[in-house]
């Protein structure tokens, strides 16, 4: 099974097996060269999921775009949030958890000399916006 998301100019590709994904992006280079369009594959990340139990290291399978090698990252953000090859959300939340605390950081900061109930109800914007 193979899946293409794509918003704006950002486009992540996911495939079951390596050999689905090694199509997906022969596909890229077809349209690449079909419509003048340059993937750059430094600005392109591989993540290998690994099974739940597994501790081994990622494999390189060598997956390439417009003729250059695609890295291979355990962890990448994506539109905000953080995808990681353990399939689990530990990075994502804790990366979030960092964003709401630095703005109520500045909600300290630069309205520290407003009543305790609007700095509350400006966290409550921060925490459900």
């Amino acid at each position: 099974m193979e899946c293409w998301l794509i918003n704006a100019d950002d486009v992540v590709l996911l495939a079951a097996s390596a050999n689905a994904m090694c199509k997906m992006l022969r596909l890229c280079d077809d349209f690449a060269s079909d419509f003048d369009v340059k993937f750059n594959a430094n600005n392109s990340k591989c993540i290998v999921l690994k099974p739940c139990c597994s501790h081994l290291p990622a494999m390189n399978l060598g997956f390439h775009i417009g003729g250059n090698e695609i890295e291979i990252v355990d962890e990448w953000p994506h539109l905000g949030h953080i995808i990681t090859n353990r399939c689990d959300d530990d990075a994502d939340i804790m990366n979030r958890r960092n964003c709401m605390v630095a703005e109520m950081n500045n909600v300290l900061r630069y309205f520290g000399k407003l009543s305790a109930l609007t700095k509350l109800k400006l966290m409550n914007l921060i925490v459900w916006s």
